[in-house]
């Protein structure tokens, strides 16, 4: 099951999926954390986590948890390997 997951989540539609999520997202993502400025983000789902990394590494300024709860381990490979902390069920 992970490797099948490896397979599909770091792969060309991945790729793709993951700059449409940031084209769709990264702005308003960018005017939400520039107006509140916070310390801490917590993040539930692996499609903002793909799009914080990205903030993060252009402004930074702020810490974020990811959290992947699921029951199967299908999404954790979807992790993202730059937050500062994340919470599995799998782990």
């Amino acid at each position: 099951n992970i490797f099948v997951s490896e397979i599909i989540n770091y792969s060309v539609p991945y790729n793709l999926f993951k700059s449409y999520a940031n084209n769709r997202l990264k702005n308003s993502f960018t005017e939400i954390i520039n107006s509140y400025k916070p310390d801490l983000i917590i993040c539930n789902h692996p499609v903002p986590a793909m799009v914080l990394s990205e903030i993060k590494h252009e402004i930074g300024g702020f810490k974020y948890v990811i959290t992947m709860l699921d029951l199967v381990p299908f999404f954790i490979p979807l992790e993202d390997k730059n937050a500062d902390l994340k919470l599995t069920q799998i782990d």
